[in-house]
């Protein structure tokens, strides 16, 4: 009896040293989290107002946040506007818009939720268009950090925060050119935003933030799709694919520009290039000068959900 039950106590004692050792040697998260939603703060770049967003406002998913939240297979909630700015309730082009700040404050998180943060292209592009200082790039990136670590200290638990791809490539820099002003290879406001924003959160590169937040490097995942947009059945990362004008100042780079906020698959044209994808647009990187196609949107979304599954 008594050699039967130490047998019976090595071999579960050798279980659990086995699982252990398992357990230390392995990368495989045990607990993955499955958000219940996609809660989004932003910009024009995150905005989802139906029939108004600023891409090609088909009927595709065509928004990142939208397409995180499909490939989760959860429901997607948006607060995000289009020019609105961190703190500035003036957005881009001068129209008065709910900021990014006032859009999080009060926001009741839910344990589950997935919260969807971008911010800066409106404030970039209004700092272009008036001081153009690098001074005031670098306090909008920290006042985004500072933002979102509100964010967590309000009960938000899983946060992805994206940076701004470099406006000095893209179609705007040759209409508002201090856009195009450069800081080595890299956009000179982009540059301060993005860096600052990154020391806040408490890096100078990319990497996770804490247990809550994760920093999406939008900027780095552009410049390889503009580098090389072949490699990312993309035919185009210059040219403007809708065709529809604004009379007023719509993406704040100017009056009587592309403003794809009214842009349709009818009026999006797709020239000869129709290599990869139909409809041709989605060939194209650019909807108007600042925001994306639906393709572009789609296959950065499809990269943030990779980079949060692996996260949590």
């Amino acid at each position: 009896m008594t050699s039967s039950f130490l047998t019976r106590v090595l071999t579960l004692s050798l279980f659990v040293l086995t699982a252990l050792v398992a357990s230390c040697s392995s990368s495989t998260i045990y607990d993955p989290f499955k958000p219940s939603r996609v809660v989004v703060f932003g910009d024009g770049f995150s905005d989802l107002t139906a029939s108004n967003q600023y891409t090609v406002n088909d009927s595709s998913t065509n928004n990142w946040a939208s397409q995180i939240a499909a490939s989760y297979g959860v429901s997607v909630v948006s607060y995000a506007k289009g020019n609105a700015r961190i703190s500035n309730a003036t957005g881009a082009g001068g129209v008065a818009v709910t900021s990014v700040t006032a859009q999080v404050t009060g926001f009741a998180y839910q344990p589950n939720d997935l919260v969807v943060i971008n911010a800066g292209f409106s404030d970039l592009i209004a700092e272009a268009a008036g001081a153009n200082s690098t001074v005031n790039a670098a306090s909008y990136g920290t006042a985004l950090g500072n933002l979102v670590r509100s964010m967590v200290a309000a009960g938000a638990k899983h946060i992805a925060v994206s940076n701004v791809y470099d406006l000095s490539k893209t179609p705007a820099a040759a209409i508002l050119t201090n856009l195009a002003t450069l800081n080595g290879s890299r956009g000179a406001l982009i540059v301060a935003f993005n860096d600052a924003l990154k020391t806040n959160l408490g890096s100078a590169t990319l990497t996770n933030v804490g247990d809550n937040v994760r920093l999406v490097d939008l900027e780095a995942y552009f410049n390889l799709v503009k580098t090389v947009p072949t490699t990312y059945s993309f035919v185009d990362a210059t040219t403007v694919t809708c065709t529809v004008t604004d009379a007023g100042n719509g993406i704040g780079i100017g009056t009587g520009k592309v403003n794809s906020k009214s842009c349709t698959a009818a009026n999006a044209t797709g020239g000869a290039a129709t290599t990869y994808t139909t409809p041709a647009y989605n060939n194209y990187v650019f909807a108007d000068a600042v925001y994306p196609t639906p393709a572009f949107h789609r296959a950065w979304g499809t990269n943030v959900y990779s980079q949060l599954i692996a996260r949590w």
